[in-house]
């Protein structure tokens, strides 16, 4: 049995859709779908149940599931074994990042893993975003810098936030704009407040939570509706009531 086809395989099991499965490969759908029948004749059982309008997993689909999972994971430990035995035994870490949105702050944290773990080795391995999840899944990369975009494959990875921008509007000091208008202004806390909530800016705090793209989802029904984020959120199901008022807070834009 072919190892990739077993990555296919895994990717279907948890997206039951030919096409995004085929989209993640870099292949078309109908190599897809004969690696899964080639799998089935091999087995001697069906692993998925297909019909035009969905995809369904069977139960001998689910129990091969948990086995080529350990098989895979064992795999590509023996894989990374084998790369430091041709490195003379020091680790390496192969570092994956996104061309441009990581340049800002990757020289910040290659320092950091230099000055805590001088014994690793970093060989960069920069790339567009949509070959990162997939060098994770091939085992051609350790770890990624990248934009939190969601995917409804994100239980796969781990993910942890290590870098947010902040944007400020800035004038010189002596200009008309400082003079006229921000000289002598008293804050209106009630108004500020009324414009804090439907700022569309908010849409920073959701990204972690639930990724980029379905928080641009959200901030783009808010901006056509002309609705809150908050009315957004909900009305598309992506969070509760409670959930909101936890993860959509101003001061981590702070």
């Amino acid at each position: 049995m072919n190892i990739e086809h077993l990555r296919e395989f895994e990717y279907l099991a948890e997206s039951l859709s030919f096409r995004d499965t085929a989209r993640h490969f870099f292949v078309s759908p109908s190599v897809i779908s004969r690696h899964i029948s080639a799998m089935e004749d091999e087995l001697g059982t069906k692993l998925f149940v297909r019909s035009k309008q969905s995809v369904a997993i069977t139960d001998a689909g689910t129990v091969f599931l948990d086995r080529s999972k350990a098989i895979l994971s064992e795999y590509n430990a023996a894989l990374a074994e084998m790369s430091r035995l041709d490195e003379g035994g020091k680790p390496v870490v192969r570092l994956g990042y996104l061309h441009n949105a990581a340049r800002p702050f990757i020289l910040q944290f290659t320092s950091y893993l230099k000055e805590h773990y001088p014994e690793i080795e970093i060989e960069f391995k920069g790339m567009p975003y949509k070959m990162l999840y997939t060098a994770l899944d091939d085992n051609r990369a350790d770890l990624n810098i990248m934009l939190n975009v969601y995917s409804p494959h994100q239980q796969r990875y781990e993910l942890a936030t290590m870098y947010r921008d902040q944007f400020c509007v800035v004038v010189r000091a002596n200009s008309r704009l400082a003079r006229d208008c921000a000289d002598g202004i008293e804050p209106n806390a009630e108004k500020m407040k009324e414009f804090l909530d439907s700022s569309l800016m908010l849409v920073t705090c959701l990204t972690p939570k639930i990724g980029y793209d379905l928080a641009a989802k959200c901030a783009k029904k808010a901006q056509t509706e002309g609705i809150s984020l908050r009315q957004a959120v909900l009305d598309l199901g992506c969070m509760t009531e409670a959930e909101f008022d936890e993860t959509v807070d101003p001061v981590k834009l702070v």
